[in-house]
């Protein structure tokens, strides 16, 4: 129990402070809103587009730590956390724009 704790709460951690950082960032740039108009494809499926690329780049990133270079389980794990994070932010406020 405690080995599975020690592994996901660096992920959590990194998850929500990436998410915070990025509603931050946003607020002050408006990133969503220039991502949204780079994406060429209709408003209900940038949320999911969205979504799975920042699931995809954890994916990307195992990968490479198996096949290419050695990441430590620490490291994959905060920036899997990060990635997941940004990809759930930004997918979040397209959805929350949407329906405005």
């Amino acid at each position: 129990m405690y080995g599975l704790l020690s592994k996901i709460l660096p992920m959590i951690l990194s998850l929500a402070l990436s998410q915070f950082i990025y509603f931050k960032i946003d607020k002050r740039y408006g990133v969503t809103n220039k991502i949204s108009l780079k994406l060429k494809m209709r408003q209900e499926w940038k949320p999911t587009f969205c979504a799975c690329i920042g699931l995809l780049f954890p994916l990307v990133l195992g990968i490479i730590g198996i096949y290419v270079i050695e990441i430590p389980t620490t490291v994959y794990f905060i920036l899997c956390g990060i990635f997941t994070g940004i990809g759930i932010s930004i997918s979040n406020k397209i959805t929350i724009r949407k329906n405005i």
